[in-house]
């Protein structure tokens, strides 16, 4: 976003080879905010959706998300403006939506240790109560090494080790279950003691 005029020969290159839908993911700005100014050109240059993180790359996830810039993108823009960053409940995007009136809203840290989260979301929308036992969330996390280890093979039990405080943050002793879990050097043992965390 730093070199928006190279940006643009890449999008019109992109656009010019793709016949499918063609989408792009901005923030706020590089070092400075500019996202306006990007999302203008990239609406000028045949993009079909925009998803905004309104806050700067310097500030990767620190900050507050500028909700303000997010509508001003919105307003000066004929294409589809989604919202990335900082929608972890419905009422978040309520808020966001009242504040900016976006199209969408992209949700992504604040499904790790959580992969019910969109239907979470959607219930909540609805009026209904979402609910999710201890033990529903350690099967979730045992498929999800399952998977991992299916994919990466010996690897996916390192991988799996920056998901576990996601998926026990809310458990009476995480921190004692976060030790034991993160030194296990197995994917067999912890599959077996979150086997026993689920007795």
């Amino acid at each position: 976003m730093s070199e928006i005029d190279k940006l643009e020969q890449i999008i019109k290159l992109f656009r010019k080879k793709l016949s499918i839908p063609l989408t792009t993911k901005i923030r706020a700005g590089f070092k400075e905010k500019n996202a306006l100014e990007v999302a203008k050109m990239l609406c000028d240059n045949g993009i079909d959706a925009l998803a905004i993180h309104p806050r700067l790359q310097s500030e990767k996830f620190s900050g507050e998300p500028d909700y303000d810039l997010v509508a001003q993108v919105k307003q000066a823009v004929s294409i589809p403006v989604i919202i990335s960053g900082g929608i972890n409940t419905i009422d978040d995007a309520k808020k966001v939506y009242e504040r900016t009136g976006v199209d969408g809203f992209l949700v992504g840290r604040g499904m790790q240790g959580q992969p019910w989260k969109l239907k979470q979301l959607q219930m909540e929308a609805i009026g209904e109560t979402f609910i999710i036992s201890q033990k529903e969330i350690l099967a979730c996390a045992q498929q999800h090494l399952e998977f991992l280890m299916e994919h990466y093979g010996d690897q996916g039990l390192y991988c799996f080790r920056k998901h576990i405080p996601f998926y026990i943050h809310d458990f009476e002793e995480a921190s004692m279950i976060r030790k034991e879990l993160m030194t296990m050097e197995s994917h067999t043992l912890v599959q077996e003691s979150i086997k026993q965390l689920m007795l």
